[in-house]
């Protein structure tokens, strides 16, 4: 399972509870774009491309390897004293996960009183016919996605906020500085 959260740069971190990986706002916050967004994909793979886009928009955001994942790091939020970061801004998820589908993370979110207006856009190689679109998104995206395309997203669904949350995770625990090089190292680089 894979979790990570960024802001622009920081240091990678292990969650003791999880197991995961997370990278905390720590350093150059200033050059960040101060919005916060979570992406939801089942693969490694695509979540690596959505973090180094990000990383290249200067954009906080946290990533989740599944939808379980995703609903807790989403309620923890919400329980948190930080009033910047309680809510994401918009949400990307995959629509075929295991455990539960795209379709049924968003109608548990969207039950959550915070989010019932936060964007959530869905990021899937299906293709839907005209009856079968499902209603809970406020857009569908066909994969793989590119750089404009995130960058689409998140000048279209970003709303930026006054000031840059740089409240630290506090189930994190520091990990060397290798890790993050080992696991961004295998990344295309996108100019």
């Amino acid at each position: 399972n894979f979790s990570q959260s960024n802001s622009a740069r920081g240091s990678m971190q292990r969650s003791e509870k999880l197991g995961e990986l997370c990278v905390n706002p720590i350093e150059d916050n200033q050059a960040a774009q101060p919005l916060n967004l979570l992406v939801v994909d089942d693969s490694d793979f695509n979540l690596e491309v959505a973090a180094t886009f990000l990383d290249s928009l200067l954009v906080n955001y946290s990533l989740c390897s599944n939808p379980l994942q995703a609903l807790e790091l989403i309620k923890g939020k919400l329980l948190g004293p930080c009033q910047e970061c309680r809510v994401f801004d918009f949400i990307i998820v995959d629509f075929e996960m295991p455990f539960m589908n795209g379709d049924e993370l968003a109608k548990e979110i969207q039950l959550l009183e915070e989010y019932k207006e936060i964007p959530i856009i869905c990021a899937t190689a299906q293709e839907f016919s005209k009856g079968d679109v499902p209603t809970l998104f406020t857009e569908i995206i066909i994969k793989p996605l590119s750089f404009s395309r995130m960058q689409d997203l998140v000048n279209h669904y970003g709303k930026p906020r006054a000031t840059l949350c740089t409240c630290p995770n506090p189930k994190a625990t520091e990990e060397p500085q290798e890790l993050v090089k080992k696991r961004t190292s295998k990344l295309p680089k996108f100019e």
